[in-house]
């Protein structure tokens, strides 16, 4: 697998602590929408241990954009940008 494969999985990864952190909001989950910013500092590797920082920067009713930050060992392994569609829970 190539450099990419582990760009996007780390991208997956800041989303999934997104939904993690909107869980609260009862009944609510967040939708991948759009990249507006990423950039990869440094390779992810498998076993590697990512420490993920999540801000979020707007939260409407239907949409949002949070920004994203991937640690490996302590150094910035990559940064983002993205927004999500919020919906029901079904």
């Amino acid at each position: 697998l190539g450099r990419g494969y582990f760009d996007m999985v780390t991208l997956v990864a800041m989303h999934q602590k997104l939904n993690s952190l909107l869980a609260p909001l009862g009944g609510k989950i967040a939708y991948f929408a759009g990249i507006e910013q990423a950039k990869f500092r440094q390779p992810v590797r498998p076993g590697d241990v990512l420490k993920l920082h999540i801000e979020v920067l707007r939260l409407g009713s239907r949409f949002g954009k949070f920004r994203g930050e991937a640690k490996v060992d302590g150094r910035l392994a990559c940064e983002a940008v993205m927004t999500f569609a919020v919906v029901e829970k079904s």
